[in-house]
């Protein structure tokens, strides 16, 4: 932690973990202010064959925190939560979105037919995927039969009961 004091004031640093309580190796960093994330992001850019062991982007949930007027253009996190009700039926488990100091994240509570927290990831992935794709409510109620479906048939990571970070292109 102390090296990213260098780009600026650190307010607040979170390193992902697996369902297992496992380091992956990535977090999130909190600056004080947006200059010195700009520092971080511009010094550890993302290339693709890049095979340094820091990479700096942009954070998603902060992106989906922006609605309308961010980066995205669409309220992903209203159409999260709209959504959440078919993810719930499918899972045969209560899920929530939560967000507030540091990433958004799943939690779904006691068991889920899934049988594995791994699985429980890659199904919250997928559906958070989905929902980037396709982040207007509007076009998914508009659209016939199968759409709802196709929700429930979304595979989605996130976090399980303990926390899991869904993870997704940017």
């Amino acid at each position: 932690r102390q090296w990213l004091d260098d780009f600026g004031r650190v307010e607040r640093v979170v390193f992902l973990r697996t369902p297992a309580g496992e380091l992956v190796n990535k977090g999130y960093v909190r600056f004080a202010t947006h200059q010195e994330a700009m520092g971080l992001v511009a010094a550890f850019p993302q290339v693709a064959d890049d095979e340094g062991n820091v990479k700096g982007s942009w954070s998603l949930s902060e992106r989906l925190e922006q609605g309308e007027e961010g980066q995205l253009r669409a309220d992903v996190l209203g159409t999260l939560l709209a959504r959440l009700p078919v993810l719930q039926e499918h899972l045969q488990s209560e899920v929530r979105l939560v967000s507030g100091d540091g990433p958004i994240h799943f939690q779904c509570a006691g068991h889920h037919r899934l049988g594995s927290d791994e699985a429980l990831c890659v199904r919250l992935s997928a559906f958070l995927k989905s929902v980037l794709e396709n982040p207007r409510l509007e076009q998914v109620m508009e659209q016939p039969g199968p759409a709802a479906g196709a929700v429930a048939q979304a595979q989605s990571g996130g976090h399980v009961q303990h926390k899991a970070v869904a993870e997704a292109p940017s």
